[in-house]
């Protein structure tokens, strides 16, 4: 947080803290009692949340429309193709990928000896 914004918060909490105080005490404690009731309630579970489920979709989308694919295919996927969609899919990091070669090269070096 930058020092402009840890300033405007600070100006926001001492103005709204100002303003409570100029409250009446009945004011004040019914602002307590809604504040504790509201802290009371049970948490709401966030895994139906809307994001969730709108990112679910699309996973099972994308995992469909490659099956779709993948199936009207004629005949077997050559190895490059397996390859990419395996690159693709994966949660490593790409940069082994840039020197793929080498490492195709370094891999039959070690079975060839």
């Amino acid at each position: 947080m930058s020092n402009d914004e840890h300033e405007l918060l600070k100006g926001i909490k001492s103005n709204l803290d100002a303003s409570v105080e100029d409250l009446d005490a009945e004011t004040r404690h019914r602002l307590r009692q809604a504040r504790e009731h509201a802290l009371l309630q049970p948490r709401r579970s966030v895994w139906f949340s809307r994001p969730r489920i709108m990112g679910i979709a699309m996973a099972c989308s994308a995992l469909l429309a490659v099956g779709l694919w993948l199936k009207t295919m004629p005949g077997s996927l050559p190895g490059m193709e397996i390859e990419a969609i395996e690159i693709i899919a994966t949660e490593d990091s790409l940069d082994m990928y840039e020197e793929l070669e080498f490492y195709r090269w370094l891999a039959e070096q070690d079975s060839t000896s």
